[in-house]
């Protein structure tokens, strides 16, 4: 079945980490810009705080851009004379999975929220990806520690008395 848009699911929103699966079928030629992850709405994000800072721990991927397509997942900038910033490009058709890393975000005037732009797909191209970030709770911009600010969580990895 077609979808001509980008799906996203939750799949998991804790304390410390933040699991989304995302995928898409194109019915016809397509390029869109999506927002796949809104921080600010996620749980334990001080919605008043600019940055909710994200970062991108593990990623499971299926790509088939159909030749000329890609599609490119971003960092988004807040500021609208900023552009994005490209955390993973895919130009062909590819499996797999990266984990064990993290990349921080490091778009100028970082908000936290991540899109995903599909560009040049035809009919039958597609994607599909579940991506896990981490709570950032260290992520200092402009000389202030947002991670400190942006997670009113009451229990994570580093004042759980249990873990």
């Amino acid at each position: 079945m077609a979808l001509q848009t980008v799906e996203t699911q939750i799949i998991r929103d804790d304390d410390r980490y933040v699991t989304v699966k995302v995928r898409g079928i194109a019915s016809g030629a397509w390029s869109t810009n999506a927002t796949i992850v809104q921080a600010n709405t996620l749980f334990g994000a001080n919605a008043s705080v600019p940055i909710i800072p994200l970062s991108l721990t593990d990623i499971k991927f299926t790509v088939d851009t159909g030749g000329p397509g890609y599609v490119d997942l971003q960092w988004t900038a807040n500021n609208g004379s900023q552009t994005n910033v490209s955390i993973l490009s895919f130009a062909t058709a590819a499996t797999g999975e990266w984990n064990g890393f993290s990349i921080q975000n490091n778009a100028n005037t970082p908000t936290g929220d991540v899109c995903l732009q599909v560009n040049g797909f035809a009919a039958g191209n597609g994607f599909s990806f579940i991506l896990t970030f981490v709570k950032d709770q260290t992520f200092q911009y402009s000389n202030i520690n947002y991670g400190a600010i942006a997670w009113a969580n009451t229990m994570n990895a580093y004042n759980n008395p249990w873990s």
